[in-house]
C-alpha cells in the first residue's frame, strides 16, 4: 500500500515517457517507512525504522489513518467511525 500509493504518480509519467520514447524517471522511495499491519483481533503491529511495537493503540492508529485515506476518495463520508471489522459493511464474516 504505502509504496504503491508513492511510486503511483512516477510510474505513471514513467508509462507516459515511455509511450513517447523518453527516458523514465528513477524512483527512490523513503528510507524509513510508516508500516501497519492488523493482526484481525483488534491489534496491529508498528514498524518503522528500526523501531518496532504491538497493540490495541497500534490497531486505533492504523484504523484512524484507514479511514482518513477512504475519506479522501468516497463521496460520502461515513456516519459512523467502524471500531471493529464485524462492525465494516459488506462483512462476510
Amino acid at each position: 500500500g504505502v509504496h504503491a500509493v508513492r511510486a503511483g504518480p512516477v510510474l505513471a509519467d514513467n508509462l507516459r515517457r515511455a509511450v513517447s520514447g523518453r527516458d523514465a524517471r528513477p524512483y527512490r522511495p523513503r528510507r524509513h517507512v510508516l508500516y501497519l499491519l492488523s493482526t484481525a483481533d483488534e491489534r496491529a503491529i508498528l514498524s518503522w525504522g528500526p523501531l518496532t511495537t504491538y497493540g490495541r493503540w497500534v490497531w486505533r492508529l492504523k484504523s484512524w489513518i484507514d479511514q482518513r485515506f477512504v475519506r479522501r476518495f468516497s463521496p460520502e463520508a461515513p456516519t459512523k467511525p467502524v471500531t471493529r471489522m464485524d462492525e465494516a459493511p459488506n462483512n462476510r464474516a
